[in-house]
């Protein structure tokens, strides 16, 4: 099962989830996509857009040997998903996704004055910048809004560092974050229509970032498709409640 991120953060946000999931026998692959927490900047940067980096999910699976995988798409990564789904189904065995970017709400309207912002220069470096402090997730900024609970400062460090001191990688975010367009998510709702595989749509029922209304649309168009609600955790599930992620996943990779 091959797990995507959010932008501005990488792997490690489905950490306390893939561990137990793949004590169950499971093999459970964290990519850490070029969505402004990366390491290594992108050769080709005129390249990064929606399409492309859901291409990189296939590249990942076929450098591991893997034909078909199971595929949960979050926050960012849910619009990636969708996009991969949409145009290689064959690949894809099941699908689920978890409060994420979806028909005309990507970017979200939280990441709209990001969008903005990327516009220009000084601007969007104050912006990414203020995101490694701490003190400021439980404020209405992106981090209090997105975990109910307060996160680790080290891994909220270590999400920043990226796009604070390295200009080719926050070059690389605002590049991404400035081609995000509700054009890809709806082109894709519209063949997700009939994929094959079975499917689930895990919410959180008081995200404060992608709306309900969203995850009962996401539902209604995936044929066969299970509808799961996430109680106590706002967007950041896997990290407010894994308990309650944990069972769903499982559930997902049960299904028949």
């Amino acid at each position: 099962m091959l797990f995507t991120h959010g932008l501005l953060v990488d792997g490690r946000v489905w950490d306390r989830v893939a561990g137990p999931v793949a004590g169950q026998g499971f093999r459970a692959v964290l990519p850490d996509l070029p969505l402004g927490a990366h390491s290594i900047a992108v050769k080709n940067r005129a390249n990064l857009t929606t399409s492309s980096v859901a291409d990189t999910l296939f590249d990942i699976a076929d450098h591991l040997g893997i034909e078909r995988f199971a595929l949960l798409g979050f926050d960012t990564g849910g619009a990636v998903a969708q996009v991969a789904t949409a145009s290689n189904p064959d690949r894809i065995d099941r699908l689920a996704l978890m409060s994420c970017d979806a028909f005309e709400h990507f970017p979200p309207a939280l990441i709209k004055p990001f969008q903005w912002a990327a516009h220009w220069s000084p601007a969007m470096t104050l912006v990414l910048k203020s995101l490694s402090n701490p003190r400021l997730q439980h404020r209405p900024l992106p981090l209090g809004l997105v975990a109910k609970r307060k996160i680790d400062p080290a891994l909220i460090s270590a999400w920043a560092e990226p796009t604070s001191s390295d200009v080719e990688i926050r070059a690389d975010c605002v590049a991404f974050i400035k081609q995000m367009s509700s054009a890809d998510t709806l082109a894709a709702a519209e063949r997700l229509r009939t994929f094959p595989g079975p499917a689930m749509v895990m919410w959180s029922r008081h995200d404060q970032v992608f709306p309900r209304r969203d995850a009962t649309r996401l539902a209604e168009l995936l044929p066969g498709c299970e509808l799961r609600w996430i109680d106590d955790s706002y967007t950041f599930a896997s990290l407010d409640n894994p308990t309650r992620m944990i069972e769903l996943v499982l559930e997902f990779l049960a299904l028949p």
